[in-house]
């Protein structure tokens, strides 16, 4: 097989649009010291790094919809050139590297939210 991949969007919560209730939800990697949350109608990050043998695409995003803010995550892992035997255990590394990208992410208030759930 040439790639298997994993990838997981979520349309997280944002309590208001400013910096400090979005950095009490998240450990964002937008500038935000640079560039505020209450005066982008958009923010976008994107990234592509190695994680050992695994590759994994983080895109974080903030947009206004409906007057209201929302927040993207989007998480896809993949691995390149797999034996079709190797399928299972490396879509559950795969999941294992998303897992452990969006628990860096988010902060104590998302589990929170999503408990409630």
């Amino acid at each position: 097989m040439k790639r298997i991949g994993l990838r997981y969007i979520n349309e997280c919560p944002v309590p208001s649009k400013d910096n400090a209730s979005f950095s009490e939800y998240y450990t964002t990697a937008f500038p935000l010291e640079r560039f505020h949350l209450e005066n982008a109608s958009e923010m976008t990050f994107a990234t592509e790094i190695k994680r050992g043998q695994y590759f994994v695409r983080y895109l974080e995003a903030v947009r206004m919809e409906g007057g209201k803010p929302s927040f993207t995550l989007d998480i896809d892992a993949y691995c390149k050139e797999i034996k079709a035997k190797d399928c299972l255990p490396t879509a559950d590394k795969l999941h294992t590297c998303i897992h452990n990208e969006y628990q860096t992410t988010i902060k104590e208030p998302v589990r929170e939210f999503m408990r409630q759930r």
